[in-house]
Parts: structure tokens; sequence; C-alpha cells
């Protein structure tokens, strides 16, 4: 993420909190993920970021706004749309906001009355904007569209195995020593880290790698040795990694 975007995700979340704007997060504040750090980043926002709220949309509304920092395959939005809809599918590490049934029915009929989800984010790929498409008008048996009025599309560079940015020279050369057991654990020998790293079963697996740098943080599903500093140099290291509340 460009801080150039950084800034215009928050310019756009600021521009589209109107009295009846229909804002909503996934998350709740207590979260503290991605999106809000960015949106804290803000003091006039700040103060708005916890009324952003699925139970604050409207009845009789034609489209609603959901502010996310990343969409990159539309699973994590697809699963809490599932709970804030249906009530299905909750873990109590999702941090959903809490919703009764009768709040889960009433958010339900206001999507079937919805012609646009609109998606305001930094990074996004449109695989996952199609696949949260297709899903709600599944869900909800109605022609919904999700459109994007935020964010740029980085496509197939945000996972390992399919990004144009590495070349397949550099792509061999780090698949061959993340599968080569005695060169990941000489590795991670130079590596502070603390409990078990990550060992790959095979190259599917290394190829669905995360590469994606969010706001002051790596997704969990990236490389693991890109947040560890060296036994020798304590902040030596080339990405932090903020944990979310489901490792802590």
């Amino acid at each position: 993420m460009l801080e150039s975007e950084i800034m215009s995700f928050r310019d756009k979340v600021k521009e589209l909190d109107l009295p009846n704007s229909n804002l909503f997060l996934i998350k709740e504040v207590s979260d503290f993920n991605g999106t809000h750090r960015i949106l804290y980043r803000d003091n006039d926002i700040g103060r708005e970021v916890a009324t952003f709220t699925p139970r604050s949309l409207t009845k009789s509304s034609k489209q609603v706004t959901l502010i996310t920092d990343l969409v990159l395959t539309g699973s994590q939005v697809i699963r809490a749309l599932k709970f804030y809809l249906k009530g299905e599918g909750s873990r109590p590490s999702d941090n959903y906001f809490n919703l009764t049934k009768e709040d889960h029915t009433n958010l339900f009929n206001i999507f079937l009355e919805l012609e646009t989800l609109n998606i305001c984010t930094v990074l996004y790929t449109k695989d996952a904007i199609r696949k949260i498409e297709e899903e709600l008008q599944v869900t909800l048996g109605n022609q919904i569209v999700v459109n994007v009025v935020n964010g740029r599309d980085i496509g197939d560079n945000a996972f390992f195995g399919s990004t144009t940015k590495i070349n397949q020279r550099d792509k061999s050369i780090i698949t061959d020593l993340l599968l080569d057991e005695l060169a990941l654990s000489n590795l991670y020998d130079h590596l502070s880290y603390s409990g078990t790293y990550v060992k790959f079963k095979d190259e599917n697996e290394i190829n669905k790698i995360n590469l994606v740098a969010r706001y002051q943080s790596l997704p969990k599903k990236s490389f693991g040795f890109l947040t560890c500093s060296t036994k020798s140099e304590e902040h030596c290291k080339p990405f932090n990694r903020i944990l979310e509340l489901a490792d802590k």
C-alpha cells in the first residue's frame, strides 16, 4: 500500500461520511485492524468510526458502502456478510458486531432492497469482487451489484505464484529454499522468532502466499521470515506484523 493510496482511501471515507450515508465496517472497533488504524489517523473520521456498524444501515436504501482496507480473495467479506445476513459462521475470534436475531432479519431485509453494495478500499482484486457479488446474489436471490468506489486493482500481483513483480528465476530460488528443510532451518538459525516457523508442503502452498504489505502490518498468510529480526540486531527486520486478536 502506498501512502498516497492510504490517504486517498481516508479522504474518500471522509467524503462519503454524510448523514444517512450507510457506511459500515466488517469488525468491531476493538479489533483495531488495518482499516481501523488508517481511519484513526484522521481525528474527524476517528470520531465517527464507532458509528460505522451494520446496525446503522437504514431501510429502503438502494446503496450501502463497506469500508475495508483490503479485499484480496473475498472470503473474509463473504463470511462476514453471511454472519450479518443469516447469523451463520461466526467464531469468537472474528470480533464481529454483536447482533440479535431481529438484527439479522432486519439486515437481510435491508439487503434484499439494495441495488448496489459499494466497497471503499485501498487494494482489491477483481476476482474477489466477482466472488462477493456472486455469493450475495445467491444468498439474496436478486441481482445486487458490487461496485468499487475507491481502491487499486492489484490483480495477479497479490500472490507469490502469480505475481509478475518477481521473475521466475528468483521465484525458483525462493521456492527451492523454502522446500529444503535444512536450508530453511539454517535461515531461521540466524533469525529471532517465537514458537515454530512455518514449513511448506509443496510449491502450490508457497504460491498462495500473500505478498501485500498492509498499513503497519503484513497479512497473516505472508512469508513469516519477513517479520523476523536477526539474532545479532533486534531492530533489523524488513516488516512488522501487528498481531490480530485471534493470534494473541
